[in-house]
């Protein structure tokens, strides 16, 4: 039957707390390793869940096949993920320009976007070290991948250790990366409004209502257009690579062990926050590296806040 229709009881395991916690944990650590994680060949994906399944279940003889329960509920699992990092993109973005009382949201977004402001830790001193180290970023990577692969099992052929301190991360850090700038430009270009978000948000949901435009392909209305998906973020994503892929893995595991320390310290696990950056492209994206000014400087609240902002545009 199609990947859709599978369940959790078409498993030919339990879908209890092992499931959960060991294979599916494994799954994402792994997905979030991969440079295309909208996109992940079958058979590559197939092999790993193969080799993730016989390390938390080597009592149970199974084939891990694209067509089977195991891929299938993965692959639903593995949207959800992605799902889930645009919407928390949403959510810290709306909360951070819910603090900001002296500069409309628009404007905000628009200087946080300009020359990839919001990827660096400090705006106001831009340098190829602080890259992917924003508040933003930080805790983007904290609550939407690292508290999600907690209870990951050990998976020596998958090199386990390494991933979950952050080697070959690049593709999870360059997707939460895209889902803030996907969300800063909804409030700059007015797609979403601030304050309705924030009123759905006080009812216990978050709901973003978005636009719809006519589909040139079938003539119907639809707010595809605005999704957070491969589709409509290719470039941007394309872009990015270049940048990250550019940097040596120290920087990168710098990244990750910086991110931990947004996570709640029951949380954390085991990784050490001791376990220890060149670009060309004509993408701002992919030259994050270079040098640019932004008169903005974040410090960290709930989400994050400005602790100064745009005083020349007042």
């Amino acid at each position: 039957k199609p990947c859709s229709q599978y369940r959790n009881n078409d498993l030919p395991v339990p879908a209890d707390s092992k499931w959960v916690k060991a294979f599916l944990s494994m799954a994402l650590l792994w997905a979030g390793s991969q440079a295309n994680p909208w996109e992940i060949s079958e058979s590559l994906m197939a092999d790993a869940l193969q080799e993730i399944f016989d390390v938390v279940y080597p009592d149970v003889k199974y084939k891990v096949n694209p067509n089977g329960a195991v891929f299938a509920v993965t692959q639903q699992r593995l949207s959800e993920w992605r799902s889930n990092i645009g919407s928390t993109a949403l959510a810290i973005v709306v909360d951070f320009c819910s603090r900001i009382k002296d500069a409309p949201n628009d404007l905000v977004a628009k200087q946080l976007l300009k020359d990839c402001a919001f990827v660096y830790e400090d705006p106001d001193n831009i340098s190829q070290e602080t890259a992917y180290l924003s508040t933003f970023v930080l805790q983007m990577i904290a609550s939407t991948h690292l508290s999600a692969i907690v209870d990951h099992a050990s998976v020596p052929a998958l090199n386990t250790n390494k991933l979950a301190l952050g080697k070959g991360m690049d593709g999870v850090i360059v997707l939460c990366v895209i889902a803030l700038e996907h969300a800063l430009k909804f409030v700059e270009d007015s797609i979403i409004n601030v304050n309705e978000v924030l009123a759905s948000m006080a009812t216990g949901k978050f709901s973003v209502k978005l636009p719809e435009k006519r589909n040139k392909a079938t003539g119907k209305m639809s707010s595809g257009c605005y999704k957070f998906s491969f589709t409509n973020w290719h470039n941007e994503m394309e872009a990015y690579m270049k940048s990250i892929s550019n940097r040596n893995e120290d920087s990168k595991l710098i990244i990750i062990s910086r991110a931990r320390r947004f996570m709640k310290k029951s949380a954390r696990g085991d990784a050490s926050d001791e376990d220890i950056e060149e670009t060309q492209s004509i993408d701002e994206r992919a030259l994050i590296c270079e040098v640019f000014h932004s008169p903005l400087s974040v410090i960290t609240a709930d989400f994050v806040f400005l602790n100064r902002i745009l005083p020349y545009a007042l």
